[in-house]
């Protein structure tokens, strides 16, 4: 638990009216605790003790000091936004930094529409208003939010109200019956293989960007997977790609997605080119910057990272969204996403009536049930070519 600040040392009030301060043997400890974020105007703790004067002031300082060392709980009656805040300042410490920035972001959406809430006054039927109130348009940016992304909003604050309720701060968690929206994301339209050729066929191995997206096609990688990636994780000998790595928002390594997700993938010829062909790149541009600089550095050397700049810095995963994002339609793949890309290698192999298993572990999927949902679509698509081939 986060430490609190008292203002001042606490005070001492008597609670025994008509007694003399000498006589009386019920006190009130009282301690002015100072907001803990913006916004926040603190709160009062109380306590009744029994006994003198003299012991009550004992016990005020200790009742102080243990307030200060995070041991006493702090009363019921906190505001949303700033029982939010503190929630996330402790979750800090067990979440990955982006997984932090996406609770940080649906915050943001439920302050809009349960500000002047207290944290145990909300109900099912709040929630349920603010849900369909996002859904119509009345969010931080003024447009309407899919049904998707209010549903993970309603994961953020089910984690945050099961929190409040083993803290004593909730009664209940309103989650547990409130209604989110279904999720309402467009099922994915994967590259016929002939698509997927021609996309190669224009992309440049030797360019950041576009290697990103020749690895993607060819080998299912993730995006923050292909940026994780340095030059020791390529065993040209062996002929594999080792998955050790994910990349957060800014560019820096993290764990993979899962367990699962760390993997060794097998090159095929073409993807092997395609990384020689990158490394040689990296090394003619590293060299044209110790010339333009004069420093003897950057040199290639094990961890310097496939997908970087001129300075051997890693490129962040959003910088490839973005080039996709803009350049994307000039491909013939309007509306795809990069995971489109990767859904269509995934594609691609089940209809080769690749063993499901032996695609789970080439995937990284955690769950065999996500790999079987691949071939549930590809069967679909056979079963409407066999019916229209009878179509007489």
């Amino acid at each position: 638990m986060a430490k609190v600040k008292v203002r001042g040392k606490g005070s001492v009030y008597k609670m025994e009216r008509g007694k003399s301060r000498a006589k009386c043997r019920k006190w009130q400890l009282r301690a002015e605790i100072e907001g803990e974020f913006e916004g926040d105007e603190g709160y009062v703790k109380t306590r009744v003790f029994h006994g003198t004067y003299s012991e009550a002031q004992d016990a005020k300082d200790e009742f102080v000091a243990a307030i200060e060392r995070g041991e006493v709980r702090r009363e019921r009656g906190m505001l949303f936004p700033a029982y939010a805040e503190a929630w996330l300042a402790e979750r800090a410490a067990k979440v990955a930094y982006d997984t932090l920035q996406k609770n940080r972001c649906h915050i943001v959406c439920a302050n809009m529409h349960l500000s002047k809430a207290r944290i145990e006054e909300i109900r099912s039927e709040h929630l349920d208003a603010m849900y369909k109130a996002l859904r119509n348009g009345e969010s931080p940016s003024g447009r309407p939010l899919s049904g998707t992304y209010v549903r993970d909003i309603s994961v953020t604050l089910h984690r945050m109200f099961r929190d409040a309720v083993k803290k004593g701060d909730a009664d209940s968690n309103p989650c547990e019956y409130a209604e989110p929206p279904a999720i309402d994301t467009e099922e994915r339209t994967p590259l016929p293989v002939d698509g997927i050729r021609a996309l190669v066929d224009s992309l440049d191995p030797r360019k950041p960007m576009e290697f990103a997206l020749r690895a993607a096609v060819r080998s299912g990688m993730r995006r923050g997977e292909i940026v994780g990636l340095d030059v020791r994780d390529i065993d040209f000998e062996a002929g594999e790609i080792h998955v050790a790595h994910g990349t957060d928002s800014l560019g820096r390594q993290k764990d993979t997605k899962t367990a699962a997700s760390k993997r060794a993938l097998p090159m095929p010829a073409s993807l092997k080119a395609d990384i020689r062909e990158r490394i040689a790149a990296i090394e003619e541009m590293f060299a044209e910057t110790r010339e333009e600089t004069g420093s003897p550095w950057p040199v290639l050397g094990d961890d310097t990272p496939l997908m970087c700049n001129e300075l051997g810095e890693r490129m962040r995963p959003h910088s490839v969204t973005r080039w996709w994002e803009r350049h994307r339609d000039g491909y013939g793949c309007q509306g795809m996403t990069l995971h489109d890309m990767r859904h269509s290698y995934l594609t691609a192999m089940a209809r080769k009536k690749t063993d499901p298993k032996v695609l789970q572990v080439l995937a990284g999927h955690a769950k065999y049930s996500t790999t079987m949902d691949i071939y549930t679509h590809v069967d679909m698509a056979q079963k409407h070519e066999a019916v229209e081939a009878m179509d007489w």
